[in-house]
């Protein structure tokens, strides 16, 4: 892959700005995580799996055995990537659960500026990238639910993405770098890093395809070998990993799949796809709610989710890229469409396209049950044995915070880098650049659709609060206080309109040169304030912490079932304990019946496992075993 210096900006890096700013963003949204006493919320990490002895490190890179349950069972070892790391580094269970998805989200913000610097961008450019990065509602979303995995997963593909884009003498160790940072994101995030790759790869064969250096046969063999040398570093880096993703994800779900009927499959694959008027999250964060507990009308009530039965519905994460990515996203590919000169080079011009083909074609996908693009790669092996299209998602973010870089850079080499105008109020810089004959159709027409666009949401909130009776009563049958969520839906689509008419007017000030030359500084300060207020406002939903102390407190029974653990140990079946165990709420008391006899457990209904055994009060058939 080749870099194109001719219309690069260069200016000074400063490094530092950087972390300095995502991570005082960072420590804002998680400022409880330094309460003592409280962590942050973990689905699929709490703090009472990560505390138990059998995921001790180092001892779990030799394999791990979990015994919490009779004799116990097999789990694969841990493998040496980033979160393993960064559980060395914090030595124990409670400071890895306070810090490890804000940490997640640093590195990823850190990884999106270095790949917009390693592409030449201006440095304000990749600062506003790396806030947008960290702060994406789809990665920081999956991270508070317990899977900052995936956050990373993206990181190491931005990596990746800014190697390859320079060449040099020494242009293959920078492929073999990247396929490191490829195998890395395969080992932190299985099938879906698995998925990610396949956007990285793409890229090098577009990118080589779109250099014009050389014949056509040249650079496709060029992309070929290029592509080659990057799986090659990625497989052996992450055997061990491809490994685990093969024998369970891969292998053990084909085994299961091959005992079901085909529409067992099919629906067991798409149960988590994207509703198509949910795509309105890409913008609007809160029109169809947050969490399943967010309070004040914010619960979920769209329709993500296993079967379409309401009261299996699920978020499925959050979606929202910001309008002003979405806006400079749109920028980019408008800009790389237009006929005369432009601020892309050719191959940049090409890699818009791709990105853009990319980001469209994973929505579709993503779409799953609800669309019949998914069935036309559901036959294919891996794809036939990956759960929940919705995955196709992290590569459309991956692809938009790709495009909102190269639409801000399209804006700072047109217009911010001219030299300054005499100042002039802003109304007579709009005018007399609207009416000159020099002002590009393209831009006036993208102008119109932001008009559009603006005033199409505030008709559509007028007609949707007409609806207003049949929305409450359909929330109403959802199990959900009606009215208040209606009125949130209405609230977050007028802030959309707010944001949407601060980004619009700043892009127009930009464009009619309000901000040229010396000026710049002001654009971009502007820019970035409005791009961390709107991402930080639609980040706080997912951010949940509570207090371990009060939840992982002892009693009697904790002290008499860890006196003799060996003793303690029982086997029973619990169906939906997933269901069970992800609610905060407290109170309530369950009775199961197992195969002994019977376990009754009164505690706290708690978000951590741990309160599942270490609750126990057990009646036994004979209770002299007891």
């Amino acid at each position: 892959m080749q870099t194109d210096t001719t219309h690069a900006t260069r200016g000074p890096s400063l490094w530092w700005s950087a972390p300095l700013l995502i991570g005082t963003l960072l420590v804002l949204l998680f400022f409880r995580s330094f309460s003592t006493g409280m962590t942050l919320f973990s689905n699929d990490g709490p703090l009472g799996v990560i505390s138990t002895a059998s995921g001790h490190l180092p001892e779990g890179f030799l394999g791990v055995w979990q015994d919490q349950n009779w004799v116990g069972t097999a789990s694969p070892a841990a493998t040496p990537d980033i979160t393993q790391t960064l559980g060395l580094l914090f030595r124990t269970a409670v400071p890895f659960s306070k810090f490890y998805t804000p940490t997640s989200l640093l590195l990823l913000g850190l990884a999106a500026w270095f790949c917009f610097r390693q592409h030449g961008f201006d440095p304000a450019v990749s600062l506003l990238g790396g806030v947008a990065a960290a702060l994406n509602s789809n990665l920081l979303s999956y991270a508070c639910w317990g899977l900052p995995s995936r956050a990373l997963a993206v990181a190491c593909c931005f990596v990746a993405i800014g190697l390859l884009t320079g060449r040099g003498r020494w242009n293959w160790i920078r492929v073999v770098l990247a396929g490191f940072a490829v195998g890395i994101n395969v080992m932190e995030a299985a099938d879906s890093g698995a998925l990610l790759s396949l956007y990285v790869a793409g890229a090098v064969c577009w990118r080589e395809w779109a250099s014009n250096a050389g014949t056509v046969g040249a650079r496709i063999l060029r992309g070929g070998l290029t592509a080659a040398l990057l799986a090659v570093a990625a497989a052996w880096i992450a055997f061990s990993g491809i490994h685990t993703l093969v024998t369970t994800s891969i292998q053990g779900v084909a085994v299961l799949q091959d005992e079901q009927r085909p529409e067992q499959r099919w629906e067991f694959a798409t149960n988590g796809s994207l509703p198509k008027t949910e795509v309105l999250r890409f913008i609007i964060p809160g029109i169809f709610g947050y969490r399943m507990d967010t309070p004040d009308g914010g619960e979920y009530w769209g329709a993500v989710g296993p079967d379409g039965d309401p009261a299996h519905r699920s978020s499925g994460g959050g979606e929202y890229a910001g309008v002003l990515v979405m806006l400079g996203a749109a920028w980019a590919v408008a800009r790389s469409l237009r006929a005369g000169p432009s601020p892309f080079s050719d191959t940049e011009r090409r890699m818009v396209w791709f990105w853009a083909i990319a980001a469209a074609v994973s929505v579709l996908l993503a779409f799953g049950r609800h669309a019949p693009f998914f069935q036309l790669i559901f036959p294919l092996p891996f794809f036939r044995t990956m759960r929940m299209p919705m995955k196709f998602l992290h590569g459309f973010h991956l692809c938009v915070l790709l495009l909102f870089g190269y639409g801000l850079q399209a804006l700072a080499r047109e217009h911010l880098a001219r030299p300054t105008a005499r100042l002039r109020t802003w109304g007579e810089l709009v005018r007399s650049w609207w009416r000159a004959n020099s002002t590009p159709l393209g831009e006036r027409r993208f102008v119109i659709g932001l008009a559009i666009t603006l005033a199409a949401s505030l008709l559509g909130t007028l007609v949707y609060t007409s609806y207003r009776p049949n929305l409450i009563r359909h929330l109403q049958s959802l199990v959900i206080d009606g009215e208040s969520t209606f009125n949130h839906s209405v609230v977050e689509i007028l802030i959309f309109a707010g944001f949407l008419a601060a980004g619009a007017s700043v892009w127009v000030l930009i464009l009619a040169g309000a901000f040229n030359g010396a000026r710049a500084r002001v654009a971009w300060w502007i820019l970035g304030g409005l791009l961390a207020t709107d991402l930080y406002r639609a980040s706080t939903p997912w951010i949940i912490h509570y207090d371990y102390q009060r939840r992982y407190q002892t009693n009697a029974v904790i002290d008499f079932l860890r006196a003799k653990p060996q003793e303690s140990r029982v086997a029973f079946r619990l169906p939906n304990t997933r269901q069970l165990l992800i609610s905060p709420n407290d109170g309530v008391m369950w009775k199961v019946e197992g195969d002994a006899g019977f376990l009754r457990f009164g505690a706290e209904k708690i978000d951590d496992g741990v309160g599942l055994v270490a609750a126990l009060v057990i009646i036994m058939d004979d209770p002299g075993r007891a």
